[in-house]
């Protein structure tokens, strides 16, 4: 298995999370600031929105689109939620090496 830098060299290292999305998200980058879709927008200055060209609001809402859906697919898996009583499952024999170690501090 190969080491990825951090952690310990026996930890498995988590595959990509689906790349087929990674390349949905660039190719819907690319889709959306190709000509025809912008020449929907050049309304011209005289078209705006809050006093701002339709143009640069719909460059700037493609754009953070594009980096929010980026950031959500390669955000890493989180793993499962342990549940709250984690302390009470440990293992018979680590629960009994940590009880006879109090014990024999104890004498």
């Amino acid at each position: 298995m190969f080491h990825n830098g951090s952690g310990s060299p026996l930890a498995p290292i988590d595959r990509p999370r689906r790349p087929e999305r990674a390349l949905a998200v660039a190719a819907l980058g690319a889709v959306l600031f190709l000509q025809p879709f912008l020449g929907l927008f050049d309304l011209g200055a005289t078209a705006t929105l809050a006093g701002v060209p339709i143009l640069y609001v719909y460059l700037f809402a493609a754009w953070s689109a594009v980096v929010a859906l980026t950031a959500l697919v390669m955000e890493p898996r989180r793993p499962p939620e342990a549940p709250s009583d984690a302390g009470a499952q440990l293992a018979p024999e680590l629960s009994a090496g940590v009880a006879g170690s109090d014990t024999a501090n104890s004498d």
